[in-house]
């Protein structure tokens, strides 16, 4: 049947044309960012973001925006680059390709009347007070500038989530969103086996392009413990920790429709997936990853328990796997034991101090708080040191990293957007099919993942671990509106 349907595709009247153009395109596009690079390397990156933009827009023209736009823009996640512009105040990043061509063509069908126009319902309601309420604090913060391009980042989350919640519920592509996510922990799981065998980032696209964010990274231990350091992969990504989050939001979901599938080999398929995502958020060494992992792993046997879906066969599959992945990690054990017990306490006092500063900044800024992004800046005048305020680094606790940068209030709002998406998640975990339940079940669980992690990290807030929360929350109120709509229709 698709087959049938790329035939017709291709068969229409200026597909060929359509084809030759974006091959000259690119032909002629990749000439000049070769010859731009050399005149000015940040016109250079440009141009070749214009160029896979024009990629994109042919492949998205010809196969449909709405069932590939989970895969692509899961692609470009997995591309996390960043290009600052006017004067380190204007970021752009890859995945601002994939959200630009899928708008395009959205409101192109608009235009020939092909879809109707999307509405705002009461599910944004949460989300648009706290985009507004950011704003608000931005203009009232330290440094309204470096708030206006990081409210612009959230902005780019909105329409991320924004295209999913209409365009999945619209045109159930639910299958292809999954199997992209999936991709994600294969992909990701064995760049990461690479490097730790190498001991090198192989793989990591920002040390790929030459603007590295530094050596491989590795954890100084006590003397006289284990080798006396430890080696952290990150897979494409920047930063281990932000591959630990990755794995926090995907991991919960392979393991929820390994649990749910009746095919043994999708659940073999599923299952190994998940072995090799645990195995991979281990070598990442992030212990609020560990930490958030294991608590997903418990919500999920709740959540299932509670539909009374969790049968005695997928319960003993499920300790036969958890016996043979401890049987896997048994060789990484001392590695383990050393990053828990025999790790250098410097991170551990950092992270006090990130604190002690953070609830200053509260107390002196509680209404609007410092606004988005100034927290490295503002940290100079409380005593933290240059390098700090240079890396552009927040507290490592999420909730105060957001309170300190938009004041109390921001920090409700946060909570209330974040608790529409656990209602609007257990609302779908009583969907009838059991693939719409997983899938809400596995978002349900990363999410308290992630937020069992944040208590010491902000890695959730990054540029690279954001868009995919913001696409698995608009995945969430798609299916939640899907259900409405059929429990209306019944």
């Amino acid at each position: 049947m698709r087959l049938h349907q790329l035939s017709t595709t291709l068969s229409r009247p200026g597909t060929l044309f359509y084809l030759l153009a974006c091959a000259i395109a690119f032909t002629m596009g990749t000439g000049m960012s070769i010859l731009l690079h050399r005149l000015d390397p940040a016109m250079g990156i440009l141009a070749v973001w214009g160029v896979i933009f024009l990629l994109i827009m042919g492949t998205l023209q010809l196969v449909g925006a709405d069932v590939l736009f989970g895969p692509i823009l899961v692609l470009s996640l997995m591309i996390p680059l960043n290009l600052t512009l006017a004067s380190d105040r204007l970021t752009f990043y890859s995945y601002d390709l994939a959200i630009g061509a899928v708008y395009i063509l959205w409101f192109w069908e608009i235009l020939q009347g092909e879809r109707s126009l999307p509405r705002l319902r009461r599910r944004e309601i949460p989300i648009l007070s706290m985009l507004v309420w950011f704003a608000i604090s931005g203009v009232w913060g330290t440094d309204p500038v470096t708030s206006l391009d990081a409210l612009l980042f959230y902005l780019r989350m909105f329409l991320i989530y924004f295209y999913v919640a209409n365009r999945t519920d619209e045109r159930l592509a639910l299958k292809p969103l999954l199997g992209s996510l999936l991709l994600l922990i294969a992909v990701e799981s064995s760049v990461g086996f690479i490097q730790y065998a190498t001991k090198t980032n192989f793989g990591s696209i920002p040390d790929l392009v030459g603007k590295s964010i530094g050596v491989a990274r590795t954890i100084p231990l006590e003397p006289g413990s284990y080798d006396g350091s430890l080696f952290r992969v990150r897979g494409t990504l920047a930063y281990d920790t932000q591959l630990a989050c990755w794995y926090e939001l995907l991991l919960p979901l392979a393991l929820s429709l390994a649990l749910t599938v009746s095919k043994p080999r999708d659940k073999i398929f599923l299952l190994g997936l998940f072995g090799a995502g645990t195995v991979g958020i281990i070598l990442t060494f992030a212990r609020g990853g560990w930490l958030g992992l294991a608590l997903s792993v418990i919500m999920m046997v709740l959540l299932f328990n509670r539909r009374r879906i969790l049968s005695l066969r997928p319960l003993v599959q499920l300790v036969g796997v958890a016996i043979l992945l401890g049987a896997l990690l048994l060789p990484l054990w001392g590695l383990i034991s050393g990053r828990l017990f025999a790790s250098v306490p410097k991170t551990e006092l950092v992270r006090a101090r990130l604190n002690e500063v953070a609830l200053k900044m509260v107390v002196d800024y509680p209404v609007f708080g410092v606004g988005l992004d100034n927290f490295p800046s503002q940290s100079l005048n409380y005593g933290l040191s240059q390098d700090f305020a240079a890396s552009g680094a927040k507290v490592h606790n999420l909730f105060l990293a957001v309170a300190s940068e938009t004041g109390i209030m921001g920090l409700i709002l946060f909570l209330w957007v974040v608790s529409n998406l656990v209602r609007a998640a257990l609302e779908v975990t009583e969907h009838p099919n059991p693939l719409v339940a997983a899938t809400a079940i596995g978002i349900l669980a990363g999410t308290a993942s992630i937020l069992a992690h944040g208590v010491v990290a902000w890695g959730l807030l990054t540029y690279v671990v954001y868009p995919l929360f913001w696409l698995l929350m608009g995945t969430a109120f798609a299916l939640q509106y899907g259900y409405a709509k059929t429990r209306l229709d019944e």
